[in-house]
């Protein structure tokens, strides 16, 4: 009887064992669960800030290319001027 007793409490230990060696095992997998979804979703606000900022850049690319093509235009418009009233000058001399 004491054998089995001595048996039973040494099974009782090693279950008691493998319920810790399980618990901690847990933790560790809730642990990386929480870490994976917080990794989550900050790439996902980056991806996010990211389009944004692709947003952003490409409407300030067109304001620019609109603003050269409107300055073109402009130098384009001085010089005819320049060139109308000195032709013009020109014709009166």
């Amino acid at each position: 009887m004491e054998a089995l007793e001595k048996t039973s409490s040494g099974h009782q230990l090693e279950v008691e064992k493998e319920r810790n060696r399980a618990q901690q095992y847990l933790a560790v997998v809730e642990d990386k669960t929480q870490e994976t979804v917080r990794l989550t979703t900050a790439l996902r606000t980056a991806d996010e800030e990211a389009k944004e900022e692709r947003k952003r850049q490409h409407v300030l690319i067109a304001r620019l290319r609109a603003s050269v093509r409107f300055n073109r235009i402009s130098i384009f418009r001085v010089i005819l001027t320049i060139l109308l009233n000195f032709l013009g000058t020109r014709a009166l001399i």
